[in-house]
């Protein structure tokens, strides 16, 4: 019995920091801006500091009413793992849809890229 409980502790310390880093983004880390433009430009804001523009990558996703949201800016990679349930539903509905949208564009570019090469 004791074994499991030492094992169940140590699972917990090794996934504790990982885990907080990608469901909690508290802090500096938090995403408190997500914006699309008319002109497909993403926007995303962490913490305190303004939105800046960066690159949606295609791991981004969407699972259930969450967002995975995978990005890059100023050579670094960053996620975000955001339950739309915490959004107003227009917003919500609206980030739901462009993302399905700019996952079927860049299905679309992979698609014609590879038929190219045919």
């Amino acid at each position: 019995m004791a074994w499991r409980l030492g094992t169940a502790l140590a699972i917990v310390s090794l996934a504790w920091r990982p885990a907080v880093r990608l469901l909690g983004q508290i802090g500096e880390r938090a995403v408190t801006h997500v914006q699309w433009t008319a002109s497909g430009e993403w926007r995303i804001g962490l913490g305190h500091r303004d939105p800046v523009q960066v690159v949606l990558l295609n791991e981004s996703a969407i699972v259930g009413s969450w967002l995975f949201l995978v990005w890059s800016h100023d050579g670094r990679r960053y996620r975000a793992l955001i339950d739309t349930a915490t959004l107003r539903p227009e917003l919500a509905r609206a980030l739901q849809v462009r993302l399905r949208l700019e996952a079927h564009s860049a299905n679309e570019r992979l698609q014609r890229r590879l038929e190219g090469r045919t």
